[in-house]
C-alpha cells in the first residue's frame, strides 16, 4: 500500500508482533489502540476513505469465549460504527470461509458479518472477503500446514490426525494480498450495492489426507 501511493494508518496493540512490517512502520502513523481511543486516528486525520480490517483471534491458545468475541465481533463493530460516523467510504472485512457452527472463532466472525450487513442496509459500503485457509512463510506454528511441516522436519514419532477425508481450499499468503489490491484498484465502485462479498481461495479444494501425505 505504501509503495502504491496510498497513505496507510496502522492500528495495532502495543503488544502486537510487527516484525513482518518493521521496515516500513517508521514511515507510517501508528496507533496503539490499547493506549488511545479508537476515535483518535479519525480525529487526527479527519475522513479516512477505506478501512481494511484484518484483526482476528483464532482461539488456538486457550483464549476464553469472551476474548474471542471481543476480538472478532465487538472490536470491529466499534471500528465499523466509528468509521460510519466519520464518513468512511468503504469497510473491507476479512472473514472466514468456515461455517459458523465449526468453532467459536467462526461463529464470532459470522456474528460481525451480520452487523456488516446491517450497516450496509443503512447505505454504508461493506465489502466482505471470505478467506480460505491461508499459509505461507513465517506463519504461526498453530496453523495446520506450518505445524505439520515442522513436525515432519523434527521427525516426531506420531502426529494425531483424523482420517482426512474432508476437503479444504488452501491459498498462499501472496495471493491473499493480491486479492486486497484487486479490490482496492477495481472493486470500489459506487453502484448502489452497499454489501458485496467475494470468496478468496485457490478454487481447488484438496483432500486433507492427500495434502498430509504430500507434506510427509
Amino acid at each position: 500500500l505504501f509503495l502504491e501511493g496510498y497513505k496507510p494508518i496502522v492500528l495495532k496493540r502495543s503488544s502486537s508482533k510487527t516484525w513482518r512490517i518493521d521496515e516500513i512502520l517508521k514511515y507510517l502513523p501508528v496507533y496503539n489502540i490499547d493506549k488511545c481511543s479508537l476515535k483518535q486516528p479519525f480525529i487526527d486525520f479527519g475522513n479516512i476513505d477505506i478501512i481494511i480490517h484484518t484483526a482476528t483471534n483464532y482461539g488456538r491458545n486457550g483464549e476464553d469465549i469472551e476474548t474471542i468475541y471481543d476480538s472478532n465481533t465487538f472490536f470491529p463493530l466499534k471500528l465499523l460504527e466509528i468509521s460510519s460516523q466519520y464518513s468512511t467510504k468503504y469497510f473491507i472485512n476479512t472473514d472466514t470461509a468456515l461455517n459458523s457452527d465449526i468453532n467459536a472463532y467462526a461463529l464470532s466472525k459470522k456474528q460481525f458479518l451480520e452487523w456488516g450487513k446491517f450497516f450496509s442496509r443503512q447505505k454504508f459500503n461493506f465489502i466482505n472477503l471470505k478467506i480460505e485457509h491461508v499459509y505461507g512463510p513465517g506463519d504461526d506454528d498453530s496453523k495446520f500446514i506450518t505445524g505439520l511441516i515442522k513436525k515432519c522436519i523434527q521427525n516426531v514419532d506420531q502426529i494425531d490426525l483424523t482420517l482426512g477425508n474432508q476437503k479444504r481450499d488452501f491459498i498462499f499468503i501472496d495471493d491473499v494480498v493480491s486479492a486486497y489490491f484487486v479490490i482496492l484498484k477495481s472493486g470500489l465502485k459506487e453502484d448502489g450495492e452497499y454489501f458485496k462479498e467475494y470468496n478468496v481461495g485457490s478454487g481447488k479444494p484438496v483432500l486433507i489426507r492427500d495434502l498430509v501425505e504430500l507434506i510427509h
